[in-house]
This record gives structure tokens, sequence and C-alpha cells, in this order.
């Protein structure tokens, strides 16, 4: 059977490098090639493709690998990564309208990005409480700080505000190094 032949290298270039495009563009090439007329084997093979690229992507978009090695289970998995991939169509829609129209864009930050900036954020503020600087502005630096911690722990954080904080924030502590680095020189070393 032709049809259940693995993926040419000529089908992966037709995939999008852009990862949500690549998992519209696969799940497309997929559906042609072994979902058209199924069978057991090739409903395999679509699914163990699909799910290499959900885990690849998986910072992107979730869906449950199947739980079993049997057709139904597979079946279920290719449902569920169409739904998900409507979802994440919609989302990316959503977007572009909101862009058009000129509104914050929101992003999802990736697994592990909130664990570093939470340590980032704890180092600042030490250096901040250390800092022999005024408290108004020790006080208004935190201020800032705190935004920028709250904007990250949003499952979803807007980067234009999040960016304005960031930038802002940075500023501040730029000049508290500026202040502070010559009495402790050991903080360049």
């Amino acid at each position: 059977m032709a049809s259940e032949a693995h993926l040419s290298d000529a089908e992966w270039r037709l995939i999008s490098e852009e990862p949500v495009q690549g998992l519209v563009d696969l799940y497309a090439l997929l559906e042609r090639k072994y979902l058209t007329n199924a069978t057991p084997s090739s409903v395999g093979l679509a699914a163990s493709y699909l799910e290499g690229y959900l885990d690849e992507h998986a910072d992107i978009i979730r869906v449950d690998p199947p739980k079993e090695n049997l057709p139904s289970s597979k079946d279920k998995f290719l449902q569920d990564a169409k739904m998900a991939i409507a979802r994440v169509m919609a989302r990316q829609k959503a977007r572009l309208a909101a862009e058009k129209r000129g509104a914050d864009v929101e992003v999802i930050l990736p697994k592990g990005y909130k664990e570093k900036i939470r340590e980032m954020i704890a180092s600042i503020r030490t250096v901040i409480d250390q800092a022999d600087i005024n408290v108004m502005r020790k006080e208004d630096i935190k201020k800032r700080l705190s935004a920028f911690a709250e904007e990250v722990e949003r499952d979803i954080a807007r980067p234009e505000r999040v960016g304005r904080i960031w930038l802002s924030l940075t500023a501040y502590v730029g000049e508290g190094f500026k202040i502070w680095n010559p009495r402790y020189g050991w903080l360049s070393a």
C-alpha cells in the first residue's frame, strides 16, 4: 500500500516551520495521505506523526497522547488533536483581529519561563533591598516589580504591558546599579 508509506522529505518541506501553521499543514497532509481511506495501520501512522509533532511543540498546543495502542484510542487522539488545532486557530484569529483593532496582544508564556522570571525577580528584590538608595525610590521600584510579577503570573500575559513595566523597572534598577556599583565593585566581577 503506497498510501501507508512514511512521509517523504518533499512532503516534510511542505510543512511550515512556524509551529501553529506547521501543525495545520501536518494535519492536512496526514488527513490526505492516511485518513481519507483509513485503515488501522494508516490511522496509527498518522497518530504517531502527530503525536511526535505535538510533543515537540508542547509549549504551544497540548493534546494527551493515546492511552493504548488501539485504533479507537488513536481515533480519539486524532479527533482531540483536530479540536485542539481548531482552538489554536481560533485564538490566533482573535489575536490577529485584536492587533488590527490596536488592542493588546496576549501571549502564553512557555513552560519554565515563569520559574526563571520568578528567580530573576527574587534576585532583583534582594539587590533593591540591599541598595543604598532613597526609600521612596526603593518603594517605587518594588511597586513596579510587583506589577511585573503579577503580570507574569497571569496565565496569559499582555506583552505590551509586560514590556512597559519591564523597561521602566530596568531603568530604575539600572540607575540604582550606577549609584551602588562603585561602592560594591564585586558585582561586576
